[in-house]
């Protein structure tokens, strides 16, 4: 009989936790390689608006960091990145940034690396685009994933950015209560 299970290994070169259930992987790291970065750089672009885009993956790289204390966690299924939660410091608080890969939507991916990501933490903040229809590079269009956040227990704060384009990010914050 096949069923779920779940493992923990600990490599202790490069602090890496592997947690299993069947195929799917989450995979914690305090670094990236340059081959994961080249990948998250292709996934960022694939799910972000065009206006987020980065012209490269260094840029991506060299953007976080810019950042320090990372923790990174990768949802992998058969040596994929399907997933990528990171959390860090910046201006003195934890922020966080998550990317799902879009065909990969509403099957718990996303739930599980907030859960995962921020349980080690009190607080975390994050920016989300709340502006709708936004062109991607694939020719569909970014929905604000405002909602979601809302359901796992985020609150909007009064801080928003609108850029020139009338693309509006608001900062989120989730609190340990």
């Amino acid at each position: 009989m096949v069923g779920l299970f779940l493992f923990i290994l600990r490599c202790r070169t490069r602090n890496i936790i592997f947690k299993r259930k069947s195929a799917n992987m989450f995979l914690h790291q305090k670094e990236l390689t340059e081959k994961q970065f080249q990948i998250i750089f292709l996934l960022w672009n694939k799910v972000y608006p065009v206006a987020f885009h980065f012209d490269h993956w260094q840029d991506l790289k060299n953007y976080f960091i810019s950042y320090t204390d990372h923790h990174h966690i990768l949802h992998m299924k058969n040596k994929s990145i399907e997933g990528w939660w990171c959390d860090f410091i910046r201006e003195d608080e934890r922020w966080f940034t998550i990317l799902v890969n879009n065909d990969l939507h509403k099957r718990g991916i996303g739930r599980s690396l907030v859960e995962l990501g921020r349980k080690q933490h009190k607080s975390i903040n994050g920016w989300v685009i709340e502006t709708n229809e936004l062109p991607k590079i694939e020719g569909d269009l970014y929905q604000s994933p405002m909602g979601f956040y809302l359901k796992m227990g985020f609150e909007k704060t009064k801080i928003n950015v609108e850029t020139n384009s009338s693309i509006k990010t608001v900062k989120i914050r989730w609190v340990n209560k």
